[in-house]
């Protein structure tokens, strides 16, 4: 990576040719259907290697170091990534293939914005790698084997924040360009990689060599994902050569509008390192395989009925804001806080009502056994509960990001640390819930953030519907009880049998449950007038053959 001095030639990227395409609406509509299926690929695929994983390594201490050295990394991707980075390139890079040096000014931008990343993270892996190697494994407090593999997998594992930061900021500007899918195609591919690891690795009795294949595998998987979205940018003839960051390139911009962001993102990704650190280091082994698991089956839900919506509002609440329409972007936002209720509360109370018996059907295999099931079971079952909180929180700090108020969820987000490390000592440790006490103070942050960001919404804007609370949510509370009951009695009249086997256990106490429960639900809520129902209905009606418009 060589910076240009002052007065030279500029690189040749900076002079290549300005016909980069730029992106065509008529295929937006493909693009995101090609997206949505490359996304169920990837959760499909996400499920099969977490079986595999627990399978291989059981709850214990193996998988519990892999997890936090994996950990580590993958905070950084959110923090430098898909996060704040991507928050401020995306419309940089836009605005700069809209002006008037056209894509010349946004090869630019991104060979500056990318090389400064690069050597930001080169520099910091470097130096965890020095320290994970030259330290002496006692110093990890978690007695010499264990410190030893920590230390390993640390060296192995945190350079992937180099290529999969980098695939964040090229996925970013290919979206720019209209192009969706290499960025899709990246979770698939690291799948993949994980589980032709794990295939490879399959009967050996050797799990700290089979946890160190797996991460060789997971950073060849990064390069490989870097390679993709770099094999794209090439096509467009959009992939400029990486260098360090100058004045007239704009990505010192992009960096500073990076920070409010970042330190926001930052509270959070401190409370996700606080769970899994007081997991592996205080609550003991197995605990931060829980915290894991558990967190790997809330994504499911979440991704289903809190993120899209949250997502999909947000432009209307930025364009209410921006015409000082806070009527109209209170109305939206409690129309969006009716829909994601009406879906998340009874997502939330199923998860808790099915987690024994998804987890026990879905991993209950090889080394992954009966009392892993149970604790599993009961810390999934906490950290799902605050699903409803978790989607309710992303709209309200959406309306304050709208109100150009980034400030304010971040100063919760860290007013929330100390709490949540209490929450965590006195559940966890005090009380010995183990890593169910962990969950079930995340949990509870989870609501305290989100009845404070109500607060600071409240304070902002005009008042919401009667006594402060959107309409239609003790309809969905009513018809999520009535939904409670419902699997209870299912659950009751179809008890397990041990004998059964693994489909007719899926069936019998899963998907009657569920479809029983979602029936009641949306019954009653109908019946007790539910704007959402109707809605819901027109929708598939729609798709239906001869549905009409």
């Amino acid at each position: 990576m060589v910076e240009a001095r002052e007065g030279t030639r500029p690189h040749r990227d900076d002079e290549a040719a300005t016909d980069t395409p730029t992106p065509r609406r008529g295929s937006v509509l493909r693009a995101a259907g090609l997206v949505s299926l490359l996304t169920l690929a990837s959760r499909v695929l996400g499920l099969v290697r977490d079986v595999f994983t627990t399978a291989i390594f059981g709850r214990g201490a193996v998988l519990d170091t892999f997890v936090i050295a994996w950990m580590l990394p993958n905070m950084m991707r959110r923090l430098f990534g898909e996060g704040a980075l991507a928050a401020s390139l995306v419309p940089a890079y836009t605005r700069s293939l809209e002006g008037s040096e056209g894509p010349s000014r946004a090869r630019r931008l991104l060979a500056g914005v990318s090389g400064g990343l690069a050597a930001f993270l080169g520099l910091l892996a470097l130096a965890v790698v020095l320290g994970a190697l030259l330290l002496p494994p006692e110093l990890f407090g978690v007695g010499p084997a264990r410190g030893r593999l920590l230390a390993e997998l640390l060296a192995i594992l945190f350079p992937y924040v180099v290529p999969v930061c980098l695939v964040a900021a090229f996925t970013g500007a290919l979206q720019a360009l209209g192009s969706f899918a290499p960025g899709a195609l990246a979770p698939v591919i690291l799948n993949l990689f994980w589980i032709a690891a794990l295939w490879w690795c399959h009967g050996s009795d050797d799990l700290t060599g089979t946890a160190r294949t797996m991460s060789f595998a997971l950073l060849s998987g990064g390069m490989v994902q870097l390679a993709v979205v770099v094999m794209a940018l090439i096509r467009r003839r959009a992939m400029p050569r990486p260098r360090l960051p100058r004045p007239d390139d704009g990505s010192g911009a992009v960096f500073r509008a990076m920070i409010p962001t970042a330190v926001g993102l930052s509270a959070v990704q401190l409370n996700v390192l606080i769970d899994q650190a007081l997991a592996y280091w205080v609550v003991g082994e197995g605990a931060g395989s829980a915290m894991f698991l558990a967190n790997r089956l809330l994504l499911f839900p979440h991704a289903l009925v809190a993120l899209p919506l949250a997502t999909a509002v947000f432009p209307s609440l930025a364009r209410d804001a921006s015409t000082s329409d806070l009527q109209g972007l209170r109305s939206r936002l409690d129309a969006a806080l009716s829909a994601t209720l009406f879906l998340s509360f009874p997502a939330a109370i199923g998860m808790v009502l099915i987690a024994d018996d998804l987890i026990a059907i879905a991993f209950e295999h090889g080394r992954f056994e009966g009392d892993d099931t149970r604790v599993t079971g009961w810390t999934t079952a906490a950290l799902c509960s605050s699903l409803p909180a978790i989607g309710i929180a992303q709209l309200r700090a959406r309306a304050l990001y709208a109100l150009d108020l980034p400030r304010v969820p971040a100063r919760i987000a860290f007013r929330l640390l100390g709490v949540n490390l209490v929450l965590n000592l006195g559940l966890a440790v005090g009380l010995g819930l183990g890593p169910a006490g962990l969950a079930l103070a995340t949990a509870i942050c989870s609501w305290i953030n989100a009845w404070a960001l109500g607060t600071a919404c409240r304070s902002r804007l005009p008042a919401a519907g009667r006594l402060g609370i959107p309409a239609g949510t003790v309809r969905t509370l009513v018809a999520s009880a009535a939904m409670a009951g419902a699997v209870l009695g299912v659950q009751a009249l179809v008890p397990r049998d041990p004998a059964a086997g693994s489909l007719s256990l899926a069936w019998t106490r899963l998907a009657l449950p569920i479809a029983c429960g979602v029936l009641v639900h949306v019954g009653v809520h109908h019946g007790l007038g539910g704007e959402e129902t109707r809605l819901l209905w027109t929708r598939v009606r729609r798709k239906l053959p001869g549905g009409g418009h």
